[in-house]
This record gives C-alpha cells, sequence and structure tokens, in this order.
C-alpha cells in the first residue's frame, strides 16, 4: 500500500516537472517570438527559431514543439505536445502572441 502512494505521488511530481518544462520552453519561444517580430514584422515558424536560426533552445524530450496555426506579422500560435511513451502523452499546451499559455488538453491528474 505504501509502495503505491508514493509511486503516485512520484508520478505526479514528474509529471509535473515535465509540465513545467514545457511551460518555461513556451516562454522561450515567446521571448524569442517578439525579438523576431521586432526586427521582421512578423512572427516566425517554430522551424526558423529553433533550427535555423537558433533564437532558441528548447529541450524535447518530453514535448515535440510545433506551429500550431501558422504565423503571420499580427499572430503565432506554437504548440507543445506531449510526446508519446512519457507521462504527459498527448498533453497539449499552446503560447500566443499574447503571451498567454493555454493548457488544451491536459494528461496529468493533477495540473
Amino acid at each position: 500500500m505504501v509502495v503505491a502512494v508514493v509511486a503516485y505521488r512520484y508520478d505526479d511530481f514528474k509529471c509535473r516537472a515535465m509540465q513545467s518544462e514545457a511551460k518555461f520552453s513556451l516562454q522561450e519561444i515567446y521571448a524569442a517570438q517578439k525579438a523576431f517580430h521586432a526586427k521582421n514584422n512578423r512572427y516566425a515558424d517554430i522551424n526558423t527559431l529553433i533550427q535555423r536560426d537558433q533564437r532558441v533552445v528548447v529541450p524535447q524530450k518530453y514535448y515535440k514543439f510545433t506551429n500550431f496555426t501558422e504565423p503571420t506579422s499580427n499572430s503565432f500560435s506554437i504548440e507543445a505536445r506531449g510526446i508519446n511513451g512519457v507521462l504527459v502523452a498527448g498533453e497539449q499546451w499552446i503560447v500566443n502572441q499574447n503571451n498567454e499559455i493555454i493548457l488544451k488538453k491536459p494528461v496529468c491528474k493533477t495540473q
């Protein structure tokens, strides 16, 4: 019984830590988008930010980052989706040009 409670609490702690990493990464992406927009008068797609320009380095161990909508001169939305095989598999977070970080599809038991 005690082992089950400890295992549950550990998974809960680990899941929340993974979520924190996603939220931090989305904040970094938002900051990179603002800098890109100031210079180019438009928002970048995620591949430009992460791969081509390397404006932001985000771990993609638990979440994969993609464009949720195509960026324009006025808006962007980037998705962090939990990778299969981890506690947050299928979970979905979105950040947009207003710095709103939204949990669209929760997976962890406690938010």
